[in-house]
């Protein structure tokens, strides 16, 4: 899991955002509202790093004077050229525009796939694989000052790293668990065509 967890606040200076591209090779990161009456941060969402990129190479930032409809421009952000990927090596920002800030609220998504921490393994992993997920958020399921701990992808459940972290799992008890699985696929598809060949 990555934990300590990186994450943005809703709206960013450009030079953190870039200095976090460049050291850290996340795909994902939280992005955190804060509250500045109540002194709280709050999980406001997920941000994908491609739309960071693209956010940066369109210089969507915050200009004094600028009108609403000027700040909220809509952008394709999370799709790249063809034939090219998104690099933060690519951006090209100048010193100055590196002290100007981005409003990431709108390019979030605010309702990702969470768990609470107190979540099974086995139950975290059920649920990423039928959804079929590249990122799992995990929060405290008692509010401890943070609003997230970290976030869950495909590495974190890949059976070496697995039993690195857990050395008391078992490979047959992990084996045994997707035995499992697998015969209440089966199950389910074999109730699917039961139920379609009666109509």
């Amino acid at each position: 899991m990555s934990s300590p967890v990186v994450t943005f606040n809703g709206i960013e200076r450009v030079e953190t955002i870039i200095n976090v591209l460049n050291n850290i090779s996340h795909n994902a990161f939280p992005l955190l509202h804060e509250n500045s009456s109540a002194e709280t941060a709050f999980f406001h969402g997920l941000i994908m790093r491609s739309q960071l990129i693209w956010l940066l190479k369109g210089k969507r930032f915050l200009f004094v004077g600028n009108s609403l409809e000027e700040s909220f421009q809509f952008i394709e952000c999370g799709k790249p050229e063809k034939g090219a990927s998104a690099m933060i090596a690519d951006v090209k920002i100048t010193a100055k525009e590196q002290q100007m800030f981005v409003d990431l609220h709108p390019y979030a998504n605010t309702s990702p796939y969470t768990i609470v921490d107190s979540t099974s393994l086995s139950k975290a992993y059920s649920l990423f694989r039928r959804l079929g997920l590249r990122h799992l958020c995990v929060v405290p399921k008692v509010p401890n000052g943070f609003p997230i701990v970290g976030i869950l992808t495909r590495h974190d459940f890949m059976p070496d790293h697995t039993f690195s972290l857990f050395p008391h799992l078992r490979r047959r008890e992990w084996k045994k668990m997707q035995i499992q699985r697998f015969f209440t696929r089966s199950i389910r598809t074999c109730r699917k065509l039961w139920r379609t060949s009666l109509y």
